[in-house]
C-alpha cells in the first residue's frame, strides 16, 4: 500500500477499514496524519538534513493513551507507517494498535543509511558556518581527554595523540 496524503478520500477510507468503530485515541483523518505527525517529522528532518535529501524517510506514529490512569486496560489505536517521497509522505502501512494509560504519543523518525552518512556532513557544514568551527578541527585525531584534578598518571597534555593510544589502536591505524 502506498497512498499519498493529499488523497484524503483514499487515506481516511483506509483509515477507517483499520479502525473499525474506533474514534477516541485513533488517527481517523489525512489532516490529522498532516498536522501531528508530518509537521514534526519534518522539523525533525530539518535539523539533520537538508529538504532535498528526506526521500526516503519513514515515520512510524502513534496517538498518545489516555491521561488518566482510571483507565484500566488497553484501548484500541492506530500506528501508521509514512514515508517521504520526492514531493510529497505516502501512507505505506496503517495497523491496529493498543495504548495504554499515560502511554506517549509516537512520532519516531527512521533514516536511511545514506541519510545517516548525509546527516553526518551536513552537521559538519553547520558547524562550520554557524560556530566557525575549522575543518582542521573536525577532520583532527586528536581527541580532548578529560584530566581529573588529582591524578598524576594521566598525560600532560588535554589531548590524545598517536603516542597515547593503546598498541592495538595504533596498529589498527597503520593498516
Amino acid at each position: 500500500m502506498k497512498i499519498n496524503l493529499n488523497k484524503e478520500h483514499a487515506v481516511e477510507a483506509m483509515l477507517k477499514t483499520v479502525n473499525g468503530k474506533a474514534k477516541n485515541f485513533t488517527i481517523t483523518t489525512s489532516s490529522h496524519l498532516k498536522s501531528y505527525y508530518v509537521e514534526l517529522a519534518e522539523k525533525k528532518l530539518a535539523e539533520v538534513l537538508p529538504k532535498a535529501a528526506w526521500t526516503g524517510a519513514t515515520v512510524e506514529c502513534r496517538p498518545e493513551g489516555p491521561s488518566s490512569m482510571s483507565y484500566r486496560y488497553s484501548a484500541k489505536s492506530t500506528r501508521c507507517v509514512l514515508k517521504r517521497g520526492a514531493k510529497d509522505w505516502f501512507l505505506v502501512r496503517a495497523e491496529k494498535d493498543r495504548v495504554y494509560p499515560q502511554s506517549r504519543k509516537i512520532c519516531d523518525v527512521t533514516l536511511t543509511d545514506k541519510q545517516a552518512l548525509a546527516s553526518i556532513e551536513h552537521r559538519k557544514v553547520l558547524l562550520v558556518r554557524d560556530y566557525g568551527v575549522s575543518e582542521e578541527v573536525l577532520y583532527s585525531r586528536d581527541i580532548p581527554v578529560p584530566v581529573a584534578a588529582n591524578d598524576n598518571s594521566a598525560p600532560s597534555a588535554a589531548t590524545a595523540t598517536d603516542e597515547h593510544m593503546p598498541e592495538h589502536q595504533q596498529n589498527a591505524i597503520e593498516t
